[in-house]
């Protein structure tokens, strides 16, 4: 009998279909004989001949719509305008959730610098010389990378030359392009684009592992992660380096699709800009390289040589965007040495007796960064790609591994750092919930109810955090407090030297320099400060007879302090608590009505924007 002949494909045009494009067929071919890879190839098939695609209908597979291929183009363009719609959408939300309160702390007629601590150094040490705009390579300055700095470089001298961003400096009242406010919310605004077009990457990720749905939903979960929001905030180098591994992960899972020259230069070309904007992001190279293994042990063409040349680019890319480790070579190796002895020895009492570092950023800083919903959901996502073991797991999991396990290690341990694993969180979260696979359609309703609702909850936490940054600032309000109730004159006492976390009594408090915001405290026409001795903390001597009349403490200090129970700190207690009464000073996370609460203890970088200032006066 004859066997009837295939449709013609130039006739009858193939539906687009994000989520199973070629790559992705490719992808599923590396599985090899996975039944698991199978079922969700055949999954994959059947919900599109069925029509359960969200955003598009297989109408090539109509026999009555084969004879009017316009009705297919027209849905192609239908999909096509839909997706991009949604994924702007989704774009406009992280890009508005990063510019709400875009303008916190910023330096004012109160502050030379703005309320975080870092943004003051990396503007005189990675933009100007020597107080100046000028644009130069060889920045003298490489605890981080370069590449960030170069785009802040740019974006100033750029505002300089359009006018567009104009705020006055300390003691002026002329807005003006050169003062710290514009330059530094110059840093601010390239750091808030770099988070929002991130989102378009890990869609684009997303897409390519594991399909459409996967791609929307990881995208949508990367917009509202808590930490991603607000330190999108700053003009710091967590961000940008987490847009740079992204497009790394995304031409590393192009390579594992398809093996192509170009994704193998691009993989390692993003990886090495990756570190020459934040060094220990250099292991996103982890990925694309299990990508080269994945295919070679699969038996699928990959030249010997992709492994050398994709190393090779990623050295070009960093020695390029980080071109002091020619021009400076002292000064880059002092400062990079100088970071790797700090992530082995700590900061002082920062992190001393947080225990295990991969515990502690599980149960604090992926906590506090995710959301407790999000940070389970994520959980959830890693244990199955465990339990799945496709090829696009490992692929992931290898970056997710070996950074994880860097982090973990370090005696150093703010929240910021888990940051970068963001994407692949967002990732493996959203393909838990939202991928397609055989079963019923009420578990399909459920995860995606889930799902849903983790989101929803987890933007509701974001825009609670982003209320902080336009409300006035815990540290503004007790100024005002002190100005009224504090008459001048009074002498006002501090546990350690004062810095960008308390009320800003001079505007130098906010300044790098520690000998400036000393000498700025003794300067004072209106108070008198006292001051525990240089480089030391909870120095008896301020409470020596007779007592000052206020004293202001913020938790960014006493949190560890508290946490730690020293010795030093329990006679400061007593004495407070005998002839002082405190007046407390603070901003809760809270949207609508409903307050989130604020425990004991917070991640050091994300107290930033909600401290507790107390003011304790005399009874």
């Amino acid at each position: 009998m004859e066997q009837p002949s295939p449709p013609d494909r130039s006739e009858i045009a193939e539906p687009v279909v994000i989520d199973h494009s070629p790559a992705g067929e490719r992808l599923r071919d590396l599985g090899g004989d996975d039944s698991s890879v199978k079922g969700r190839s055949q999954s994959a098939r059947d919900s599109t001949s069925d029509g359960r695609d969200d955003l598009s209908v297989d109408l090539g597979t109509n026999p009555v719509v084969q004879s009017f291929p316009f009705l297919i183009h027209t849905q192609q363009r239908f999909t096509h305008r839909l997706t991009s719609f949604v994924l702007i959408l989704i774009f406009g939300l992280a890009l508005g959730l990063r510019m709400w309160g875009i303008e916190w702390g910023l330096p004012d007629q109160r502050k030379i610098f703005s309320y975080h601590p870092d943004e003051g150094v990396n503007l005189i040490q990675g933009v100007l010389v020597n107080g100046e705009i000028r644009p130069h390579l060889d920045l003298g300055f490489y605890n981080y990378g370069s590449v960030y700095f170069y785009g802040w470089q740019t974006a100033v001298a750029l505002n300089r030359a359009c006018g567009m961003i104009r705020r006055p400096a300390t003691g002026h009242a002329a807005p003006v392009t050169d003062s710290p406010a514009s330059m530094i919310l110059a840093g601010r605004l390239l750091t808030a684009m770099a988070g929002a077009l991130t989102v378009f990457v890990v869609f684009w990720l997303g897409c390519a592992l594991f399909g459409r749905d996967v791609g929307f939903a990881s995208a949508s979960i990367y917009a509202v992660i808590p930490a991603g929001v607000v330190h999108s905030h700053f003009a710091t180098v967590d961000i940008p380096a987490t847009l740079l591994v992204s497009l790394a992960l995304l031409f590393g899972a192009r390579t594992l699709a398809e093996g192509k020259l170009r994704d193998v230069l691009m993989a390692g070309l993003f990886s090495g800009l990756a570190a020459a904007t934040k060094y220990n992001t250099v292991l996103v190279i982890a990925s694309p390289l299990a990508a080269l293994f994945i295919r070679r042990k699969a038996g699928h063409g990959i030249p010997r040589y992709a492994t050398p040349i994709m190393l090779a680019t990623a050295l070009v890319g960093f020695t390029i965007a980080c071109p002091g480790i020619f021009l400076n070579w002292p000064k880059f190796s002092s400062d990079f040495l100088f970071e790797l002895t700090k992530s082995g020895q700590g900061m002082g009492l920062l992190f001393t007796d947080t225990g295990n570092g991969w515990l502690f950023h599980l149960t604090s800083s992926l906590r506090f960064g995710l959301g407790v919903p999000l940070l389970l959901v994520s959980l959830a996502g890693v244990i199955f790609a465990f339990s799945k073991r496709t090829p696009q797991d490992w692929f992931l999991l290898s970056f997710l591994l070996f950074y994880y396990a860097a982090i973990g290690a370090a005696q150093v341990r703010f929240l910021r750092y888990v940051i970068p694993m963001f994407p692949v969180l967002a990732i493996l979260g959203g393909r838990l919930l939202f991928e397609r696979r055989d079963g019923r359609k009420l578990s399909k309703y459920i995860s995606t109810a889930i799902g849903s609702i983790v989101i929803l909850s987890t933007l509701v936490l974001s825009l609670a955090l982003d209320r902080l940054m336009v409300v006035q600032d815990a540290r503004d309000q007790a100024l005002e407090y002190l100005a009224s109730n504090v008459r001048q004159g009074s002498v006002i006492g501090f546990a350690r030297t004062p810095w960008f976390d308390v009320p800003p009594l001079a505007p130098e408090f906010t300044a790098p320099s520690p000998s400036a915001r000393r000498e700025s405290a003794r300067s004072l026409r209106y108070y008198t400060v006292r001051l525990p001795k240089d480089g030391t903390e909870l120095d008896r001597r301020v409470l020596d007879p007779p007592l000052p009349n206020a004293i202001i403490l913020s938790d960014i200090e006493t949190q560890d302090w508290q946490r730690l129970n020293l010795p030093a700190w329990q006679p400061f207690r007593d004495v407070l608590a005998a002839s002082y009464v405190p007046h407390v000073f603070e901003n809760r996370p809270s949207l609508a009505g409903f307050d989130f609460g604020k425990p004991d203890y917070v991640p050091h970088d994300l107290l930033y924007i909600y401290p507790r200032i107390t003011v304790y006066t005399r009874r």
